[in-house]
């Protein structure tokens, strides 16, 4: 006879369609893949957070040099009746925006108009941009034509990146070492370096950026005071644009450019650390960087996660001077005000104790 079961578990199973047996394929793939990426990202975000931290060296930190009140080589900080720890939490890197023209027909040559040091507090996932004005008179390494050294003047940090080494990445790296100078020696070492395209791009990406025009650029639908929305080369015009001969142009284009950071900043935080990667993924190959994949996903995640909406852009303040240079040309130099200096120092580096 034929065996009956009550039982609905003992019920014949009804035989799965082809088309369904490959959707149910085709959902666990995904889910795999979306399981294997994350499990990727988090090792990615762990690797870049060993290789970021870097401790303050004593034997090239000047900050005990500067006219304040050091302890222990200059971890700790007495500044206008506080105290200060140096912040073991702090990962940094230095944001170059490099002109389209090169200087000379050596290497690459261009000048950095646009160096913003960025820190980020990985205790509470903070970040703070300093602008360093691209005349700041500092000291800059000059090298020989086949990229030797051959000695440190004082010029214009602007300058530190068109000397004469071979590629983006030397003369970026020569650009954050002066960086690093202004800051008492701070560990600074990584950096992003690009042009035009990339400001354009990364504008366009995230929908463009929303701000009120703080001046009309030439060629530009726009007025004082308007509202409007950046991308493409229009966004890149609004924080390159200087009029050349004006005197003090460059910190005109400055405080464009810190308007600039703290809109896009805004825009891309809420994006999350998948968003962050994406985008500078699409515009990566136009970036010359010394970090991995791993440093800029853990930077990704972190600046994600961190209340960075409202960015705290600070910039180094000082006095402009007209000097003349070798060539007979007079050009500005911007002397930085020691108490600007140690308060951005502090400001970014630092934990005030009281």
């Amino acid at each position: 006879g034929v065996q009956t079961c009550a039982l609905p578990i003992c019920k014949k199973r009804r035989k799965m369609s082809p088309g369904l047996r490959a959707l149910l394929v085709a959902l666990a793939v995904v889910v795999g893949l979306v399981g294997s990426v994350g499990i990727m990202l988090a090792i990615a975000v762990n690797r870049g957070n060993v290789n970021l931290h870097k401790v303050l060296d004593p034997s090239e930190a000047t900050i005990a040099e500067a006219r304040v009140k050091t302890e222990d080589e200059g971890q700790v900080v007495e500044y206008r009746g506080h105290t200060y720890r140096y912040n073991e939490n702090v990962v940094s890197f230095v944001v170059i925006g490099h002109d389209d023209e090169s200087s000379s027909g050596f290497g690459d040559r261009s000048l950095a108009d646009t160096i913003v040091l960025f820190t980020l507090d990985t205790s509470n996932n903070k970040a703070r941009a300093v602008v360093v004005p691209r005349n700041t008179w500092c000291k800059v390494d000059l090298f020989d034509e086949d990229g030797q050294y051959l000695t440190t003047n004082e010029m214009q940090i602007t300058l530190s990146h068109g000397v004469t080494l071979p590629t983006t990445g030397d003369c970026a790296a020569n650009t954050v070492k002066s960086v690093s100078r202004i800051f008492y020696n701070m560990p600074v070492s990584y950096y992003f370096d690009f042009g035009r395209e990339v400001v354009a791009n990364a504008s366009t990406a995230i929908g463009g950026v929303p701000l009120t025009a703080i001046e009309a650029i030439p060629g530009e639908d726009y007025e004082v005071g308007d509202e409007v929305l950046l991308d493409g080369d229009a966004a890149y015009r609004y924080v390159s644009y200087r009029e050349e001969e004006a005197y003090e142009s460059a910190l005109d284009r400055q405080a464009r450019q810190a308007q600039f950071i703290r809109a896009f900043a805004a825009k891309v935080a809420g994006l999350g650390a998948r968003g962050l990667i994406d985008v500078y993924q699409g515009i990566s190959a136009d970036i010359v960087t010394n970090l991995g994949v791993s440093e800029v996903a853990y930077l990704a995640t972190c600046f994600a996660t961190g209340n960075n909406a409202k960015l705290e852009v600070l910039e180094l303040k000082g006095e402009t001077k007209v000097g003349r240079e070798a060539d007979g040309i007079e050009y500005e130099r911007y002397y930085l005000d020691d108490d600007s200096i140690m308060e951005c120092t502090l400001a970014a580096f630092y934990t005030q104790l009281d």
